[in-house]
């Protein structure tokens, strides 16, 4: 789905985020992390993404430091289209 999108770069999730693929838009100047496990949450940052990988998801949810988060759900399809689009 986000590979439709076409992101300039696409990165493995390294430590905590192992299990997730980061996009990045440069025209948008987003990074979006997303877990290939149906259920968990899919982040936007506006920041260098391996800086915030070195955060923990408590750290970034605590402090707000995502742009937003989307849990994989009915609505997730439409809410990454008025982020990318």
């Amino acid at each position: 789905m986000l590979e439709s999108y076409f992101p300039d770069k696409i990165y493995k999730g390294v430590d905590s985020y192992t299990g997730y693929l980061v996009f990045y838009y440069k025209n948008k100047g987003l990074y979006v992390f997303d877990s290939i496990m149906y259920g968990q949450a899919t982040y936007v940052f506006d920041k260098d993404w391996e800086k915030v990988s070195k955060l923990t998801k408590k750290q970034i949810i605590d402090n707000n430091i995502a742009k937003a988060r989307l849990i994989h759900n009915n609505s997730w399809k439409s809410e990454v289209a008025k982020l990318l689009k």
